[in-house]
């Protein structure tokens, strides 16, 4: 068993296809240079630890004594097998941990939410398959301009770094090292996925997997039905991230979405639709430029941006903007950019699409600050998850 290891997993911004590619269409998700990290450490103090400082503003570590866990597991096997039982076992270690905060004197929602699926890999990644005996481990998160609840992928890139720790600590996966660093092969990066999206179904519901696909693999991707392929060289576009400042709901506005499907199936297939064929578009004229290097970048570009504004106007349609998304929108729009928001909506972050020769860029900039709108430029199709150091 390892005694430290570090991964980075990376955030992302979905082009196209968000809410549809629930319902199997096409989907564009880019990494972008925004990361979580995660260190795990084996310690002798009887204790499983949790430090979120800069995620959560967690001061100090959460500590949970071994024999609370010992006693959690015993509760929770009373449910049944964790296979077939997972979202039962997860409210069993919510309220634990919930009590658990209560008693250190906070109860942070949020906070809840995120050491529950902690403990959750804990126990199936480590107790469970790994038949690791209920190691003591520290595990530290941290935020490399990467917020939560901003439709960024913190969560998947939080849980992908979850599931590479955790495998790599309870030897079930193993990575190479050789002169160029730590390597992870397909088969590696394949189960750290899987591991992955079962930790995303907890908080999530029933996410369509491309944000962990994202962090996982990095650089640009077209998923489609559980399938992926990736795009792997990208035009020279940037985009600036602004933040409503709203948190928002990714399983509520899910569900909601659901909803509309069931009350109006013909109008909301029929959007769903229109949005695939938006993400269709878009990757035909991203792989163009991937082949040929398109000498034809204004028209590339012109098209792009219509796209952008064409889609933000379906998913307003569905009910997933917010008033926030729709002013950015509308400064951009005043300013010659598209934008759109980009996740699930309801608050969280908008993208602006920006040509890197533009210089109307920084009037914008200027009057989203204005506004009150944190704003920052990110470069797309970034390294997925990377392992920094394994200390044996």
């Amino acid at each position: 068993m390892v005694k430290r290891v570090i991964a980075i997993a990376p955030g992302k911004i979905i082009l196209h296809g968000e809410h549809a590619v629930v319902y199997g269409k096409k989907a564009i998700a880019c990494a972008i240079d925004a990361t979580i990290t995660i260190e795990l450490c084996a310690t002798d103090d009887n204790c499983v630890s949790f430090h979120l400082p800069n995620v959560l503003c967690q001061k100090d570590a959460l500590k949970i004594k071994i024999e609370s866990l010992k006693e959690l597991l015993v509760r929770c096997q009373s449910i049944g097998r964790i296979e077939s039982n997972i979202l039962d076992w997860h409210e069993k270690i919510k309220e634990f941990v919930a009590s658990t905060l209560i008693f250190n004197g906070n109860e942070n929602k949020l906070l809840n939410l995120a050491l529950s699926s902690c403990l959750f890999a804990y126990m199936k990644i480590l107790v469970l398959d790994g038949q690791c005996n209920f190691p003591s481990v520290f595990v530290k998160i941290e935020s490399n301009n990467l917020p939560l609840g901003a439709g960024l992928g913190s969560s998947a890139a939080c849980s992908v770094c979850l599931a590479t720790t955790m495998l790599v600590h309870a030897g079930i996966i193993h990575p190479k090292e050789n002169d160029q660093g730590i390597t992870l092969d397909d088969n590696v990066l394949e189960k750290i996925n899987e591991t992955a999206l079962m930790l995303e179904k907890l908080l999530h519901g029933n996410p369509s997997g491309i944000d962990n696909a994202i962090s996982t693999y990095g650089g640009a991707v077209v998923y489609h039905n559980g399938k992926i392929s990736h795009i792997s060289s990208l035009p020279s576009l940037q985009f600036l991230v602004v933040n409503t400042g709203i948190a928002r709901n990714t399983k509520s506005l899910v569900s909601s979405v659901k909803s509309k499907m069931t009350d109006f199936p013909e109008v909301v297939c029929n959007i769903m639709q229109a949005i695939h064929e938006i993400s269709v578009q878009a990757e035909g004229i991203l792989r163009d430029v991937e082949k040929s290097h398109s000498q034809n970048h204004e028209m590339d570009l012109k098209k792009l941006k219509e796209l952008l504004k064409m889609n933000q106007h379906l998913l307003q349609s569905i009910g997933v903007s917010h008033p926030k998304i729709d002013e950015i929108c509308k400064i951009a729009e005043e300013n010659n950019f598209s934008c759109k928001l980009t996740g699930a909506g309801g608050g969280g972050c908008a993208i602006v699409m920006f040509d890197e020769a533009t210089e109307q860029i920084n009037s914008l900039i200027n009057e989203l600050n204005k506004r009150g709108f944190k704003n920052w430029k990110v470069k797309l199709g970034c390294k997925g998850v990377q392992l920094k150091q394994i200390a044996k």
